[in-house]
């Protein structure tokens, strides 16, 4: 009998919408194997509970992909599907329960997928004996059970694509964005060692997918949805400037008449973008890159373990770009470990100093579990809430105090912060380039600028841990 499996997305609130990606690629390794699949992702489904608990007879097993954004919603479902169907097992996967795994087993998950999920989700369809599976942990016998960790995908390109016939495109909204659009990744992996990310699922080598390989996937997306514009979000993009600048000769070459391009995700601050790839970038309609410099300071930068800030070579990049017509994003992050007021301060500072742009993002830096960050508060500091079971964004207030650094202090930076920089012209003129027609986005935004500069932004959100977990 053909096995079968409802893959879940939760929701979190928040006034966009993107497509995640994540479960896609899972899909498309169980549909390679026959396995029959249903995709309910509950950020765009009104009444995910009934549609859930239509398909639980269904289907053999539920898997849900979880992040720190998501994980209320997750185990709101989880504890949903336990109560209505106990005898379904459920498939837990993605960053955050590969960091809580422990948490979650056997409670709210019976499987923890570890890491990258597409080999290892084809064995679990595969193989009756847990033991012999790398990458998972499970409850066994009366005790948790870790099996030894599965090695990195190499071959990207033999992934295939995201089955991207799952989604309904044209239900996903991002502020000043056409719709339909789709978020792709190019590579996977990131050298970099910032104490603020997890590296457990795509690990510190970095993975390149041929640019072959890439746009045969923009083209299956151009040619079968219609997008109008395609995010390329991996975390280095601009890494490795040969593959980026194939990737946008393959664009060019395609000759996309009504697609554009945007890197959202921030490329890193101190990589020289030499003019032949702004040039490229250009030409292959990119109408949008964002740039993550995180502080101001020298000195926490290095602490961070983010490489030194050059401003020269920021500022030349940031010039050459916003010259070739593509508009230019800048990322910081507030309350960083060694932050004090004074470095939040100049942080601020840089920012001023940096304009003009087309817009200046300040996120609250949140110690999220899996990261040294989170190891750090947990043993000279303390949590002002509960990061393994509420789903944060890093837009709101300081959730940790450590040392000198205090969470009033934070909240405060990071108020002036936006203040200082959220109605300024470009910006506003972004908010009105807005399709009037997608009221959410419209009354989202209105309220996320009166919570940033009034009330510090975070959305409280249930926790749904038991006590004793």
């Amino acid at each position: 009998m053909k096995k079968s499996i409802l893959l879940i997305s939760p929701t979190y609130r928040w006034w966009w919408v993107a497509p995640p990606c994540g479960i896609g690629w899972i899909a498309n390794s169980l549909k390679k194997i026959d396995v029959r699949t249903k995709f309910i992702d509950c950020q765009i489904t009104p009444r995910y509970k009934k549609k859930i608990l239509q398909s639980l007879n269904e289907y053999d097993l539920v898997g849900i992909t979880v992040n720190v954004s998501t994980i209320s919603n997750a185990l709101e479902i989880s504890s949903f599907i336990r109560k209505n169907s106990p005898k379904t097992k459920i498939i837990m996967g993605g960053p955050h329960p590969t960091a809580m795994y422990e948490k979650l087993i056997p409670n709210y998950a019976d499987i923890v997928v570890l890491g990258e999920g597409e080999d290892t989700i084809t064995e679990l369809m595969q193989k009756e004996q847990l033991s012999t599976i790398k990458g998972i942990a499970y409850f066994q016998n009366g005790k948790l059970e870790v099996n030894p960790s599965r090695p990195l995908i190499e071959d990207l390109d033999n992934l295939g694509m995201p089955a991207w016939e799952l989604y309904n495109l044209k239900k996903y909204r991002f502020a000043s964005v056409p719709v339909p659009f789709a978020m792709i990744t190019t590579s996977r992996g990131c050298p970099y060692n910032c104490i603020y990310c997890t590296k457990f699922i795509h690990g510190t080598k970095i993975r390149l997918r041929s640019p072959e390989n890439v746009l045969e996937e923009i083209d299956y997306l151009v040619n079968n949805f219609t997008v109008e514009e395609i995010q390329i979000v991996d975390d280095n993009f601009t890494l490795l400037i040969e593959h980026s600048k194939n990737i946008c000769k393959e664009i060019i070459n395609h000759n996309y008449e009504k697609v554009r391009f945007s890197l959202p995700y921030g490329i890193k601050a101190d990589i020289i973008i030499d003019d032949e790839l702004v040039g490229l970038l250009a030409k292959a309609k990119f109408h949008q890159v964002a740039i993550s410099i995180e502080s101001g300071s020298q000195e926490v930068l290095k602490k961070i373990g983010r490489n030194q800030l050059n401003t020269e070579v920021l500022r030349a990049n940031i010039k050459s770009i916003r010259k070739a017509g593509i508009e230019v994003n800048l990322y910081f992050m507030i309350g960083l470990p060694f932050d004090t007021i004074e470095t939040m301060q100049k942080t601020i500072d840089l920012a001023k100093s940096l304009l003009p742009v087309d817009n200046v993002c300040f996120y609250m830096a949140i110690p999220f579990p899996g990261t040294a960050f989170y190891d750090m508060v947990k043993e000279k500091g303390k949590f002002l809430c509960n990061l393994t079971t509420n789903s944060f964004t890093y837009t709101g207030k300081a959730t940790y105090e450590m040392g000198s650094l205090k969470a009033k202090d934070m909240n405060k930076m990071y108020r002036k912060a936006y203040r200082l920089f959220l109605f300024r012209a470009p910006l506003i003129k972004r908010i009105l380039k807005i399709n009037i027609k997608s009221l959410r986005i419209f009354y989202g935004l209105i309220k996320y600028g009166f919570n940033l500069l009034f009330c510090g932004g975070q959305i409280k959100n249930k926790s749904y841990l038991n006590e004793n977990v």
